[in-house]
C-alpha cells in the first residue's frame, strides 16, 4: 500500500513537471523574433570562392554570382564550403535624407565557422567590416550569439555588402536586415532569457560540488561534472565561446565539440551508476550501463589521441557530428530505460531519473527537428537543449536532495536505534549490577528489615541514574483503594493523600491502562510545587501497580523519555521483586523465623568471617552468650505462644540495645549469640550491662511479665586458635553468671 502511494505521487509530480516544461517551452517561444519590425526587402546572390582565398577587389571581379530566389535560404552542400553572398537592399523603407535609425544585417542560424562582412562603396573599393567566429574571442561582440549580426549604419544601406561565409555544415542560412531598434529588444529579451537558464544550471552543479566536498558522495560529483560539461558543450555550440575567454579553454578547434559530447556522455552514465548503485540495477542492466562506460571511456581516448597527431576532421566534420548524435540518442533512450527499470523495482530516486531524461529526449527532439529544419524563427527549437538541461538538472538536483533526505533519514533512525540499542543495553547492565548488590547486601546483611531498606535505596538510586528524583512511591490499585508505600522521600507520605484525593481517578484510570501521566501538584508537605511523573507497571483484571516519581526539575518530561522510563521502571520493578523474594529466601535459611536473628549454622559463619579480620588486622572483638532466665517457667506459666512472644520481644530489645554493627544470632533455645566487632571486653560489658538495666525495667505484655537474663563475655585476642573456643569461653562466663544469682555480665578470665 505504501509503495503504490509513493508511486502515485510521483507519477503525478512527472506529469506536473512535464507540463510546466511544456508551458516553459510556450513562453520561450514567445521570445522568438518572428517577425521583427523595420525589416528591410533585399536581393541575395551568390558565389562559391576556393577555401583559404581572400576577398578583394581583383578576387571579387572573378566571381561569377547566381540569383537566389530560395525565400534567402542559402544551402550548403556537405564538407567543408566558402560562399560569397551579395546582397543589396531591393526596396529601402526610407529616403536617404530620412534615415536616423541603423540596422542589423543578420545571418543565422549560427552554426557555421565564421562570417566576414565587407562594404563597396564604390566599384573597386572593398571595404572589411567585421569578422565574426563561434569560438574566437571578441570583445566587441555585445549581441547574443543566437545570429551573426553586424551593424549597418543609416548610410550604409545602400551600399552593396559582401558576406564570405566558411561553413562545414549543409545547414540552410537565412540573411536578412532588420531595424536595429527592434532587434535589440528582442535580443535583450533572449540574452536575459539565457543568463537565467546558464546561471541555474551553474548554480545546481555548484552546489552539489559543495555537497560532495562535505558529504564525500560519488554521485554528486558526477551530477556536477555531467551539468558542468554538458553546459559548456551547449555553450561551445551556441557561440558562446566568442563572449568569453574562458570557455575557449574548452574549444580545442575542431575537436572541442567531440570532445565535449564524449565526456557529457560518459559522466553521465557514471552518474546514474553511482547514483542507482549496484543494488538498484538487475544483471544484465548493470553489464550495459558499464558497456557503455566502457565505449565513451574508448571513444574519449580516440578522440584525444586524434587531437595529439592532428587528424584533419574539416571533411567529415558533419558525419562524426551525426554519429555523435545518434550515440547520444540512443545512449539517451538506454538511460530512459535503465532508470526506468530500476524505478519500477522500487528504487524511489531512480523516478527522478527518468523524468529528467525523459524530459531530455523531448527536448533533444525538438532540437533535431531544428536541424531538420532551422528556421530563424524557431528559437524555441533552438534553444530546446538549454531549457532541457535547466529542468534536467533541477530534477536530478531534486533526486539527489531526496537521496540525501533519506540518507539522513536512515542515518538518523540507524542513529537513535543504535543510541535506544545502548540505553537499552546500559540500563540492562545497571539493573544486572543492582541484581549482584542486591544479593550481595543480602548476604553480607544480618538484619532483614535493614537488608530490605537497603535493596529498596538501592532501586531508588537505579531509578535516579535515569533521571533525578526527590521521592519514589510505588501504588496499588484494588478497585478503589489505593495501597501507597514509600520508597524514599519521606515527605511525600503526606502529600499523596492530597494527591490521591484530587487525582484519584486520573491515577486510576492511567494505571489500569498502561499510560504514562505527567502533572504538577502543589502540597503543604513540598517546599514548592512538586513536579510527578506516574509509570505503570502491571495491569490486571482488578489490580494494578505502577510508581509514583517525584522529579527535580520542574521542566516537562519528553515523550521519548517518558516511554524509556516506563519501560525500565518495569524491568527495575522486577528485578527489585526478584531481589526481594532472593531475600526471602536467604532469610529462610539464614534467618530464625521467630526472632528475626540469624540462626545458629548462619551465626557462626559470621563469626568465623569476623574472627578472620580482625586476625588479619590485628584487632580484638568480643563475644556475648547471653541466656533468657527462668523462661522454662513462663512457658509452663503462659503457655508456649507467649513464651515465643516472650523470645521475640527479647531479641528486639536486644538487637535495639546493641551498637549498628554488633550481630545477633539465636543459639538454640532461649540463647543468644551476640558478636561484637572492634570492641574491647570493657566497652562490651558496658553495652550488656545497659541491656539488662532496660530489660529489667520493661515489663512484658498484659501479664506484666519481667525479664532478666545471665550474659557470658568473651574476648578474642591474637593467638586464639578458633571461633568456637571463644563460644566456649563464653560460655563457661554465661555459666558463671547463673551459679552468681543471674542478671549480671561476667568477662571470662584466663
Amino acid at each position: 500500500m505504501g509503495k503504490t502511494s509513493k508511486k502515485g505521487h510521483l507519477t503525478a509530480l512527472c506529469w506536473r513537471l512535464l507540463l510546466f516544461f511544456i508551458l516553459l517551452s510556450g513562453l520561450v517561444a514567445c521570445q522568438s523574433r518572428q517577425h521583427l519590425t523595420g525589416s528591410v526587402a533585399i536581393s541575395l546572390q551568390r558565389a562559391e570562392m576556393p577555401a583559404g582565398q581572400r576577398l578583394d577587389a581583383e578576387t571579387l571581379s572573378k566571381l561569377q554570382f547566381q540569383p537566389f530566389l530560395n525565400k534567402s535560404l542559402v544551402d550548403f552542400g556537405q564538407g567543408l564550403r566558402r560562399q560569397v553572398l551579395r546582397l543589396t537592399v531591393s526596396d529601402s523603407p526610407h529616403p536617404l535624407q530620412q534615415r536616423k535609425d541603423g540596422y542589423i544585417l543578420l545571418l543565422s542560424p549560427p552554426y557555421v565557422e565564421s562570417v566576414e562582412h565587407y562594404m563597396q562603396d564604390k566599384p573597386g573599393e572593398l571595404r572589411l567590416d567585421k569578422r565574426l567566429s563561434r569560438i574566437e574571442h571578441d570583445d566587441a561582440l555585445f549581441f547574443t550569439p543566437s545570429h551573426y549580426a553586424f551593424e549597418v549604419g543609416p548610410h550604409d544601406l545602400d551600399k552593396v555588402h559582401y558576406l564570405v561565409v566558411d561553413n562545414f555544415s549543409p545547414y540552410p542560412l537565412q540573411v536578412e536586415i532588420a531595424d536595429a531598434k527592434a532587434f535589440r529588444v528582442w535580443d535583450f529579451k533572449a540574452h536575459s532569457l539565457f543568463v537565467a537558464i546558464f546561471t541555474v544550471i551553474l548554480t545546481l552543479a555548484l552546489v552539489n560540488l559543495i555537497f560532495f566536498v562535505f558529504l564525500r558522495k560519488a554521485s554528486y560529483f558526477f551530477y556536477s561534472l555531467y551539468v558542468l560539461t554538458f553546459l559548456v558543450t551547449l555553450m561551445w555550440q551556441e557561440g558562446w565561446a566568442a563572449h568569453s575567454k574562458l570557455l575557449l579553454l574548452f574549444a580545442f578547434g575542431d575537436y572541442g565539440y567531440f570532445l565535449l559530447s564524449t565526456l557529457v556522455g560518459l559522466s553521465a552514465w557514471l552518474f546514474l551508476l553511482s547514483f542507482i548503485g549496484r543494488n538498484g540495477l538487475t544483471r544484465r542492466l548493470r553489464q550495459a550501463a558499464l558497456l557503455w562506460v566502457g565505449l565513451y571511456a574508448f571513444l574519449l581516448l580516440v578522440i584525444v589521441i586524434s587531437a595529439l597527431v592532428q587528424l584533419n576532421l574539416h571533411g567529415h566534420f558533419f558525419q562524426l557530428k551525426q554519429g555523435m548524435l545518434l550515440a547520444g540518442l540512443i545512449s539517451g533512450v538506454l538511460t530512459v530505460l535503465v532508470s526506468f527499470s530500476a524505478w519500477r523495482r522500487g528504487n524511489r530516486q531512480a523516478g527522478f531519473l527518468f523524468l529528467a531524461w525523459s524530459i531530455m529526449m523531448v527536448a533533444i527532439a525538438l532540437r533535431m527537428s531544428y536541424d531538420l529544419d532551422p528556421s530563424a524563427d524557431a528559437l524555441w527549437r533552438q534553444h530546446a537543449l538549454e531549457v532541457g538541461l535547466m529542468f534536467e538538472a533541477l530534477i536530478l538536483f531534486m533526486g539527489l536532495a531526496d537521496q540525501t533526505l533519506t540518507f539522513m533519514r536512515e542515518r538518523d533512525t540507524a542513529r537513535k536505534q543504535f543510541s535506544l540499542a545502548s540505553r537499552s543495553s546500559a540500563q540492562h547492565q545497571a539493573i544486572n549490577r543492582f541484581v549482584a548488590e542486591a544479593q550481595r547486601i543480602t548476604q553480607a546483611g544480618t538484619d532483614r528489615q535493614a537488608v530490605l531498606a537497603a535493596i529498596d535505596d538501592r532501586f531508588v538510586k537505579l531509578l535516579n541514574s535515569l533521571v533525578p528524583l526527590t521521592a519514589v512511591a510505588h501504588l496499588r490499585v484494588s478497585g478503589n483503594d489505593f495501597e501507597p508505600a514509600i520508597l524514599s522521600g519521606d515527605h511525600l507520605r503526606d502529600c499523596l493523600h492530597a494527591i490521591l484525593s484530587t487525582e484519584k481517578p486520573e491515577v486510576n484510570r492511567a494505571l489500569s491502562r498502561g499510560e504514562v501521566v505527567e502533572f504538577w501538584k502543589a502540597c503543604g508537605d513540598l517546599p514548592r510545587v512538586g513536579h510527578f511523573l506516574l509509570l505503570p507497571l502491571d495491569q490486571r483484571e482488578n489490580e494494578a501497580e505502577g510508581l509514583l516519581l517525584q522529579l527535580e526539575a520542574d521542566e516537562p518530561v519528553d515523550k521519548t523519555l517518558q516511554e524509556t522510563l516506563a519501560r525500565f521502571a518495569v524491568d527495575a520493578w522486577s528485578a527489585l521483586q526478584g531481589a526481594r523474594q532472593l531475600h526471602d529466601l536467604a532469610s529462610d535459611a539464614r534467618f530464625d523465623p521467630l526472632t528475626q536473628t540469624l540462626n545458629r549454622r548462619s551465626t557462626d559463619q559470621v563469626l568465623e568471617t569476623t574472627l578472620e579480620d580482625h586476625r588479619h588486622n590485628d584487632r580484638n572483638f568480643c563475644v556475648a552468650f547471653i541466656d533468657l532466665d527462668y523462661f522454662k517457667d513462663i512457658n509452663d506459666s503462659y503457655g508456649h505462644p507467649v513464651g515465643d512472644e516472650c523470645l521475640a520481644y527479647f531479641a528486639r530489645l536486644l538487637k535495639g540495645s546493641l551498637p549498628e554493627n554488633a550481630v545477633t544470632g539465636r543459639y538454640g533455645g532461649d540463647e543468644f549469640l551476640v558478636i561484637l566487632p572492634e570492641t574491647p571486653a570493657s566497652k562490651a560489658k558496658s553495652i550488656l550491662h545497659n541491656f539488662l538495666q532496660r530489660l529489667v525495667k520493661s515489663p512484658w505484655g498484659e501479664h506484666k511479665i519481667r525479664f532478666s537474663s545471665s550474659i557470658g563475655v568473651a574476648e578474642y585476642q591474637q593467638g586464639l586458635e578458633g571461633a568456637q573456643t571463644l563460644v566456649r569461653f563464653a560460655d563457661r562466663a554465661l555459666y558463671h553468671s547463673k551459679r552468681n544469682g543471674r542478671c549480671q555480665v561476667t568477662v571470662y578470665d584466663r
